[in-house]
């Protein structure tokens, strides 16, 4: 992969940057942006051209000081304001437990180290969190524990009660994801097309809305604790499940990255469905496993850190058996640059 990168890195106008990936993101975005304006994709400046006050490469706002959009080259407009409960204005909130509240600032704790160590939350003294986040740019929000199924647990922001965040967040675009609706077109799109067998393959991603780094002059308003009478306040650096906005900012981050690694999948029959963290594709046609397999292996390049990647490449290596795929990946030339196409050949290795 890292040979493959080099390769694609050596195809764009400013190659010593592409090879960049800034503070604070795991994805190559300078590599991304440089491609998908090459692409001519409508909203590849919001990636590192920080207008309005947000991107992805130095940072997002949360939206509740300006409002977020619109963005009319993506998304159609929001024509349904959210409704979120009305609570009384606290700076700080106590969290949400059952039972013993040693046990639940145990587990609170060894979350929070865990991805401090990622670079998605840090820690400071409650005097210079006041110093950093005068008045109402820190808000201390209660945290809510919920059990998985595999055992984990997973950690609930409640950006509403007491902090008012949420009712605060202004999001001037439309959310949408796919549906009845969208499965039916792809049906009836492939019966029409003499496709009557078509593979699907369903993946999820990682931490899908940490991998967004938020402003941080908007630190303050993530704020947190593991327990009542813990010193310590943490702040979450990027996006955080419970904050109203973070669904969007992942979901237009997500965006960028499927449409880079849909169009250097050429003209393959190849459907790609996004449920927030939720990847679907449907292919057909005689070059459906290699679709599926150039789509997987352009947003490893970001790199997109789906879950149990490794398993799902070696299961599509056993369908493909011990052959030599040659990956095109169709760049079109557009713009006073261009990329010619990028060749490689793979040798899968079944395990």
């Amino acid at each position: 992969m890292d040979s493959l990168r080099e390769k694609w890195f050596a195809l764009l106008p400013d190659s010593g940057k592409a090879r960049r990936v800034p503070e604070g993101q795991p994805f190559w975005l300078f590599a991304l942006s440089q491609s998908l304006r090459l692409m001519g994709d409508p909203d590849a400046d919001i990636i590192i051209d920080n207008s309005p006050g947000s991107s992805f490469a130095e940072g997002v706002r949360l939206g509740h000081l300006e409002p977020l959009g619109p963005t009319p080259q993506v998304y159609r407009p929001r024509e349904k304001e959210p409704s979120y409960d009305e609570s009384e204005w606290m700076p700080e909130v106590g969290n949400y437990f059952r039972g013993d509240e040693a046990a639940a600032e145990k587990i609170l704790e060894e979350q929070f180290r865990e991805e401090e160590q990622a670079g998605r939350m840090s820690t400071l003294s409650e005097k210079e969190a006041a110093r950093r986040y005068p008045g109402r740019a820190l808000r201390v929000a209660a945290q809510g524990i919920l059990e998985k199924p595999d055992g984990g647990h997973r950690i609930i922001h409640d950006a509403t009660h007491g902090v008012r965040l949420n009712n605060e967040i202004v999001i001037q675009d439309r959310l949408e994801n796919p549906g009845p609706r969208e499965l039916a077109t792809i049906m009836e799109v492939s019966q029409d097309s003499g496709e009557h067998v078509i593979f699907g393959l369903n993946a999820d991603v990682a931490k899908a809305h940490r991998r967004v780094l938020v402003k941080e002059s908007d630190w303050g308003v993530q704020a947190c604790r593991t327990a009542s009478r813990s010193p310590v306040i943490w702040l979450n650096r990027t996006g955080t499940f419970g904050v109203a906005s973070a669904a969007f900012w992942w979901s237009r981050l997500m965006a960028l990255l499927g449409r880079f690694a849909y169009n250097l999948t050429e003209q393959d029959w190849l459907f790609v469905l996004v449920f927030v963290d939720d990847l679907h594709l449907a292919a057909g046609g005689q070059n459906r496993w290699l679709a599926i397999w150039k789509f997987l292996v352009a947003l490893e390049m970001s790199p997109f850190l789906i879950r149990n990647l490794e398993a799902v490449f070696r299961w599509i290596m056993l369908v493909i058996g011990w052959t030599t795929l040659v990956l095109s990946w169709g760049f079109q030339r557009r713009g006073p640059t261009g990329l010619s196409s990028l060749w490689r050949t793979y040798r899968p290795a079944a395990g």
